[in-house]
């Protein structure tokens, strides 16, 4: 078994690019069969505590989970979270990647998020044995591995962090040295202002100074961690029976973001999606990559048919990212521009609305997308946004109206506008009387400043009072419930004195004063669980 992972054990984490319902929209966005979500057979390949996995497994109770990861640290705890979450269609074991066979069955979606980079080449070879044996006839595969051209640059500041590291016995004063290695580089190398090098030092100080231990620990200073080109990486696929089916980010897929003359020129030199993915990459100079891919024996397609837009769920955050190079007129970097939706008018002008529309259109995507907006983060079907269309008509679509409403999301998803989904989760839209996180995120506040939500992404609460309201949250207590306990915890000790804001005008002093102010702050909190779709309905 591993035991640095035993040593150093990773935070408890989910990843949103990771979740199956991503790994099937990819395929059906290209009208490629899957297996439903509700009916499949996943495999995670160095689960870690089980975060990831049990978060899906409890909002899809009839699909089954395998998790494996060498760490006993991490299964014990993953096997607890279950527990507590109640996710009976769970199971993890402690065990190498390597010794995996058969054993477990077949599987529709096997997940290997964190884990390829990191690992010796026989174990690497064993990732794609398992990938290929043990994935069924219509499965999807997941690696995620650390992407060259980015990580040119970050060999070499690793190898510099290694050398000095390790002149340090304990796992502690390694990381701690190593931070302390790039402040001094950061602060002493010459010309930093004037040359690429110390430019990219003085750029790091803080990115490394940011991170967790753990993620330092394995990312930098562990034995082993090897970058891919992505020609690479599709070579690896090919020579096991395997072939890329797309990345997890559609849109990073398609040239659609560059400018005309840019795209012309990817277009000339890249006769195939890979060599057009590789050279986005050099553009961007990617340093992760997160690729799908199915047997060999499948037939891939990569023409998206608007028609397959008529199957999914939709949502739609009016504060997300708006601004796209085609319709920035602001002529700044449209990166770090937002456009937000809280009125009608604001949303005519975000969206893609043809000269041509008419009144009625227009009316329709207003509506649409104001109600989308409203119902966060829940989500509409297809067949709901019709229905909407039907109403502001006061009749119904013609077939056509209806396959012009698909081609709308799906140039809007494309753009990265609107989220597209197969299913809907327990999610809250409005603060319920008796509020409840999943038992995920409730086990997670026990012990890390970090819970998982509905949106299978995360929050932070590193306040301790915070992370104890969130224990709490089982949906058996109201609000004042809550403040009571948190006020019983804090006079028995086990909570530190509560401090008042500024704007707190009560007595402190008074019981009642404290929990008007508690439940005042818990009312702040949960609605930004509201919003980050932590609260189940």
């Amino acid at each position: 078994m591993d035991t640095s992972y035993n040593d150093i054990p990773y935070m408890g984490r989910v990843h949103a690019q990771t979740h199956i319902e991503r790994l099937a929209l990819s395929a059906r966005v290209f009208g490629m069969e899957t297996v439903p979500l509700e009916q499949a057979r996943v495999l995670e390949l160095g689960c870690g505590d089980g975060s990831n996995l049990v978060n899906m497994a409890i909002n899809l109770p009839h699909a089954h989970f395998v998790g494996i990861d060498g760490s006993e640290v991490h299964i014990e705890r993953g096997r607890e979270m279950a527990t507590v979450a109640q996710a009976n269609n769970v199971r993890l074991e402690a065990m190498d990647i390597s010794d995996l066979t058969d054993q477990f069955g077949m599987f529709d979606y096997i997940i290997c998020h964190g884990v390829f980079s990191w690992v010796p080449e026989t174990v690497r070879q064993d990732i794609l044995r398992i990938s290929r044996d043990c994935m069924s006839p219509l499965g999807i595969g997941y690696i995620s591995y650390n992407a060259y051209p980015a990580w040119k640059q970050h060999e070499m500041l690793r190898d510099m962090m290694r050398f000095h590291a390790f002149r340090m016995e304990s796992p502690k004063e390694q990381i701690l040295q190593a931070r302390a290695l790039v402040q001094f580089l950061g602060e002493h190398v010459p010309d930093a202002v004037q040359n690429s090098y110390g430019k990219f030092l003085t750029s790091q100080v803080d990115f490394i100074s940011g991170l967790t231990e753990e993620y330092l620990y394995h990312e930098y200073l562990e034995a082993y961690n090897q970058p891919y080109w992505f020609y690479e990486f599709i070579k690896l696929l090919d020579d096991n029976q395997l072939q890329y089916l797309g990345d997890t980010d559609l849109s990073s897929m398609i040239n659609l973001h560059w400018p005309e003359e840019t795209r012309d020129v990817l277009n000339h030199i890249s006769p195939t999606q890979y060599e057009l993915e590789q050279y986005m990459d050099m553009l961007r100079c990617r340093r992760f990559r997160c690729s799908l891919f199915v047997h060999h024996a499948r037939t891939v397609t990569r023409g998206i048919e608007p028609s397959v837009f008529k199957d999914f769920y939709y949502s739609f955050k009016a504060s997300d990212k708006w601004v796209t190079p085609e319709n920035d007129s602001t002529g700044q970097d449209s990166e770090h521009d937002t456009v937000t939706a809280d009125t009608n008018q604001d949303i005519m002008a975000a969206l893609p609305i043809n000269d041509d529309a008419d009144d009625i259109q227009v009316a329709i995507q207003v509506e649409i997308f104001q109600r989308l907006h409203e119902a966060w983060p829940k989500r509409f079907h297809f067949t709901e946004l019709v229905e909407i269309a039907n109403q502001v008509k006061e009749d119904p679509c013609s077939e056509a109206e209806v396959l012009g409403l698909a081609e709308l999301l799906q140039t809007l998803y494309l753009k990265e506008i609107i989220q597209a989904h197969l299913y809907q989760p327990s999610i809250a839209n409005s603060i319920p009387t008796h509020p409840k996180l999943n038992g995920v995120a409730r086990h997670q506040a026990t012990y890390q400043e970090v819970i998982s939500t509905q949106l299978h992404d995360m929050v932070v609460v590193r306040d301790q009072w915070v992370r104890t309201m969130v224990t709490l949250m089982d949906g058996a207590r109201t609000v004042p419930d809550i403040a009571e306990e948190l006020y019983a915890k804090m006079q028995s000790g086990e909570l530190p004195p509560l401090e008042c804001k500024d704007d707190d005008e009560q007595d402190i002093v008074e019981k009642s004063a404290l929990l008007d102010i508690l439940e005042t702050r818990m009312a702040e909190i949960l609605c930004s669980f509201l919003e980050n779709g932590a609260l189940i309905e």
